[in-house]
């Protein structure tokens, strides 16, 4: 119950009353011993007034010669023992002392003279005889000294026997004082002694209260610090206390909070990945600090490591595009400041598809990595980079034109001889007159494109092949860029035909360039853009114009839009943009279908996310040209498509060849495993159609041509309407 207690009451409280109950008890026993001792002086004390009134009383009754007895009275020279002119009287008169004279009469000894009074007032206290302790001193012929009662009263007293001539005891003389007077003498002094005792006891209590409270307000704060630091509130300040000891604790606390908030501010730096903060312990043992000193440096490791592998490509080997852009823009920037020269080179695999069709896609990796070693080995202050794909690039400076077609050539003649047959492509620019990035590479795209037209395995300088006349036409950018800025498309939707239900089951949105833009098709305008880097920009175009036209298709028919890889790669093609976009043309986005192409030579993951991603948010996903190349496989083991379309070349050959109708066996096969409706593309006559069923649905010239919705139908679609195999939707 007591530490119960304790525990409920403050240590200030509790050191407050232990110190008040230690005084307290250290003052009662000093009055104690202070009472003894003045009880036992005062008793001294009156024992020597006894004395001295004894000795007085001797020498006034020896001063006439012995004492002799006369009759029933006793005389001492001139004085009598009893009467009013008593001796005992004129003791007292002297000394202030009470005495007596006892008269031995018959052998006992009775009072004869007394200044005492008796019990009751009523007179002195004689005629009454000597008994007790003295009387038996006395009879032994000795003195007697103590404290006796005496008419009902305790006196200090002295006894000595009266001897007459011949040595006879002819009485007994006594002095004695009252205790009463020694008794009020020590009350007066422990009075005295209590209210000094009292006053000490205060003055006690306010010094250790005035100590106190300091410490109250230093432990109270160090509580509040530490519960605060206990929740990880690190951003506080200790209370100022210059008291000694309770100082320096107030400062251990401002060091131990100075250190906390160094550690959470280290912390805070390394969450947000800035490492420059240096952590040094606070000492050897220091085991937090030491901790915080070996995590930054392991996280300064890491984070080297994750920065060069963000910046690096995993195949290859060579810095990816994120170091490609900022090495641009470090060099340009330098070639501004000091005048000199950037020169990009632009490297493409020569026919890399087919690479990758004939001998398969770890054959074209392989490619990749010879030729990223081949790249490296140029000069120190030369950088090379592969920007995806089989595209790659060369950053060169501090060298002439001359310089730069050198180790070019060499790079080519080393590629030729080294990737198993495959030869490169290299175009190139200088930044003369160009200080802007993007403008670079189109030069180096354009003269890249050149050496596809003077069949490959070459390198062409920008300048050269326009002075030469050699860019044709076709990569008209500026077309491409007008088109893009003014949305200079129209839209021609294709009807994709269900081949159970004889019905219309959507169409595929297809983009046409506006006959003013100067260019053939579309092909045209999407390789232009890819070129200049610009197709995911060409893709929105697109995309928003046949989201625009779709308003006018029939309420339950589905819209299959193009997406351009590129805009999946880059991260364009935001799930909840485009859902705005079809929420402002009212079109259901459950009525959309993606296609995404096979044919796409960059990297596959990104693709697949970005289509993963797509699908969560309520778009159907196609896989767009199936069979044409080798990504299909790993398209379809990664993810579920909800439409699989057969790719027309595929389709064309399946009426003759048998290992093309196998490949539309496996794929319709593969469909039904993962529930994929399958569309054959291309079907352009009866005999198309028949080589490829089963399938669900297809789409053609023969089912019908691209063009307005309003007349979907062809004559291949009637004349199978006719046999009750596909009945039109305008025709019903």
């Amino acid at each position: 119950m007591f530490r119960s207690i304790s525990k409920r009451v403050s240590i200030v409280t509790r050191v407050m009353l232990a110190g008040s109950l230690s005084l307290a008890l250290f003052a009662a026993a000093m009055v104690f011993f202070i009472r003894n001792d003045l009880g036992r002086t005062v008793y001294a004390q009156t024992a020597l007034r006894v004395g001295y009134a004894n000795s007085v009383l001797h020498d006034l009754l020896k001063a006439d010669g012995p004492p002799r007895l006369e009759g029933r009275s006793l005389r001492f020279g001139a004085w009598l023992a009893n009467g009013d002119n008593s001796v005992v009287d004129h003791l007292r008169a002297l000394t202030g002392a009470d005495a007596t004279i006892f008269m031995v009469v018959d052998g006992k000894p009775i009072r004869v003279a007394t200044t005492i009074l008796k019990l009751d007032g009523s007179g002195r206290n004689v005629g009454t005889e000597l008994l007790g302790p003295a009387r038996d001193a006395i009879d032994a012929g000795l003195g007697f000294s103590g404290i006796s009662p005496v008419a009902g009263r305790d006196f200090v007293n002295r006894y000595d026997p009266i001897h007459d001539a011949s040595g006879r005891t002819v009485g007994i003389l006594y002095t004695g004082i009252p205790l009463t007077a020694m008794e009020r003498a020590v009350s007066d002094a422990m009075g005295a002694v209590l209210v000094v005792t009292a006053l000490a006891l205060g003055a006690c209590l306010a010094m250790l209260y005035v100590t106190m409270v300091p410490l109250r307000r230093a432990l109270r704060n160090a509580v509040v610090i530490a519960n605060g630091l206990a929740k990880g509130e690190v951003d506080q300040r200790s209370e100022t206390i210059s008291d000694g000891e309770l100082g320096q604790m107030t400062d251990a606390f401002e060091d131990m909070i100075a250190y906390q908030q160094r550690m959470a501010t280290i912390a805070d730096a390394l969450a947000a990945g800035d490492f420059t903060l240096e952590v040094v312990p606070a000492s050897p043992r220091d085991r937090f600090g030491n901790a915080f000193a070996n995590m930054s440096e392991k996280l300064k490791g890491l984070v080297g490591q994750l920065e060069s592998s963000a910046m690096t490509d995993s195949l290859t080997q060579l810095g990816n595009r994120r170091a490609f852009d900022a090495r641009m823009r470090t060099e340009l920037s330098r070639a501004a400041r000091r005048g000199g020269i950037v020169w990009l080179a632009l490297v493409d695999v020569d026919n890399f598809k087919g690479v990758n069709d004939e001998n398969g896609h770890q054959h074209g990796d392989l490619v990749l990595a010879e030729l990223g070693g081949v790249l490296r080995r140029v000069r120190a202050e030369d950088s090379a980079y592969r920007l995806g794909g089989d595209e790659f690039a060369l950053i060169m400076t501090d060298c002439s034109r001359d310089e730069v077609s050198a180790v070019l050539e060499r790079l080519r003649e080393s590629a030729q001889n080294e990737l198993f047959g495959t030869t490169i492509s290299v175009g190139f620019a200088g930044s003369t007159g160009v200080l802007d990035a993007e403008a670079l590479i189109r030069q180096a795209d354009a003269a890249l494109y050149v050496c596809k037209l003077r069949g490959r395995n070459v390198v062409v300088n920008f300048d050269a092949a326009r002075q030469f006349g050699d860019i044709p036409q076709q990569m008209n950018v500026a077309a491409v860029n007008r088109l893009i800025a003014e949305r200079e498309v129209t839209i021609a939707f294709q009807p994709i035909w269900d081949l159970a239900r004889g019905d219309i089951l959507g169409f595929e949105a297809l983009a046409r360039p506006d006959m003013k833009s100067g260019l053939s098709g579309p092909q045209e305008a999407f390789d232009i853009a890819a070129k200049i880097r610009r197709t995911h920009d060409l893709d929105r175009v697109c995309r928003s114009a046949a989201i625009r036209a779709a308003v006018d298709l029939p309420g339950d028919a589905l819209l299959f839009l193009n997406v351009a890889p590129e805009s999946l790669v880059r991260g364009d093609l935001d799930p909840r943009l485009v859902s705005e976009e079809l929420a402002a043309a009212a079109f259901p986005i459950d009525r959309v279908v993606l296609e995404i192409t096979e044919r796409y030579a960059g990297p596959s993951a990104p693709v697949i996310d970005a289509a993963l991603e797509l699908q969560r948010a309520g778009f159907r996903v196609a896989l767009d040209d199936t069979g044409a190349g080798n990504a299909g496989l790993e398209y379809l083991s990664r993810m579920r498509f909800d439409f699989i379309k057969i790719d027309g070349s595929i389709v064309a050959k399946a009426a003759d060849d048998v290992a093309a109708r196998g490949v539309v066996t496996a794929i319709v096969s593969l469909a039904k495993t993962t529930g994929a409706y399958v569309i054959a593309e291309g079907i352009e006559d009866r005999r198309m159609l028949d080589a490829v069923r089963p399938i669900d649905g297809a789409q053609g010239y023969f089912l019908g041509r691209p063009g307005s919705i309003d007349a979907p139908s062809t004559a291949g679609a009637r004349d199978l309407s006719r046999e009750g195999t596909l009945v039109s939707r305008t025709s019903r």
